[in-house]
């Protein structure tokens, strides 16, 4: 189950006991752990017809990306009552769409806010695999990248922020300075890592100055905080646009590909095969720039 680091989340439970739906016979509480077993947040679910829904504050998910999310609750069954602990596993990310503004749109002011964020999460799944990308923060995480006999390394995602970088593999040499140090991310592309080139880094590498900096095969374990702070404008549009389709009633002939439709003198043609569209042509274009190539540093 997702919940959001920049919107309010609503996450439902159905109360059940040996698989017969039942009414709890208690408040039902909805309580966030961080994998530490540190609770980060707690709130009354509200009954909605057969099912409970808990409403997740911003913020509670600012740095972490796992959470453990438990339902507590009395069940009379049968005559009977039994206390009920139920734990479903949390992931936070970023609304790449802004449900408050979806809910404000007119076509969209009969869905609820649980059905706008499961269509949310679904319009994220498509620009992901299109992007070949995510818009999502991992914070102090680390990578294992080889190197490719360059002063650049290519990242496997962006980086926000640099906290360390180690060489693993010395059977080379054995670095004679710290390699953070010397590091820096390029100004013009958060996918890479350089070798700093000012002179006096020159003077202090000058053992390895003719040496490249990421050497092959060497492996680097990169720290740091990885992918976007913020979900770019242009997703942000695009994902409203692909929600806004999605609900539309001709829906159905968009997510099929349509590859021909004659009626009369009309004829439609829509032939797209895996990842070359999110079938949108206009959600295509907002997000072109941010297609995820695979990069050759040399």
């Amino acid at each position: 189950m997702d919940i959001y680091r920049n919107e309010l989340s609503v996450v439902r439970h159905y109360p059940s006991v040996s698989g017969e739906s039942v009414t709890a016979a208690s408040p039902v509480q909805a309580t966030v752990y961080n994998l530490a077993g540190d609770q980060v947040y707690t709130t009354e679910a509200m009954p909605v017809d057969d099912f409970y829904e808990a409403v997740i504050t911003p913020g509670v998910s600012e740095d972490d990306t796992q959470f453990e999310l438990v339902w507590d609750y009395d069940v009379d069954f049968r005559g009977n009552i039994y206390s009920v602990s139920i734990k479903e596993s949390l992931f936070a990310g970023n609304a790449y769409a802004r449900l408050s503004e979806l809910a404000s749109l007119p076509e969209l002011a009969s869905v609820t806010p649980f059905e706008l964020s499961r269509m949310e999460r679904l319009v994220a799944g498509v620009i992901d695999v299109f992007c070949n990308q995510t818009f999502n923060k991992e914070s102090g995480v680390s990578y294992t990248i080889q190197g490719q006999d360059s002063d650049q390394l290519a990242l496997p995602k962006p980086i926000i922020h640099l906290d360390d970088i180690e060489q693993l593999d010395d059977s080379i040499m054995q670095l004679p300075y710290s390699l953070k140090q010397y590091t820096t991310v390029d100004p013009d592309s958060p996918w890479i890592l350089r070798r700093k080139h000012d002179r006096a880094t020159s003077r202090k590498m000058s053992a390895v100055s003719r040496a490249r900096f990421f050497r092959y095969p060497n492996l680097y374990r990169v720290t740091g905080d990885w992918g976007w702070d913020a979900v770019p404008n242009d997703v942000s549009r695009a994902a409203t646009l692909l929600v806004k389709e999605y609900f539309c009633d001709d829906a159905k002939y968009r997510e099929k590909y349509i590859a021909n439709i004659r009626a009369g003198d009309w004829r439609m043609e829509f032939r797209v095969t895996g990842d070359e569209t999110t079938g949108n042509a206009n959600a295509d274009t907002l997000l072109s720039g941010y297609r995820n190539v695979a990069l050759a540093v040399i």
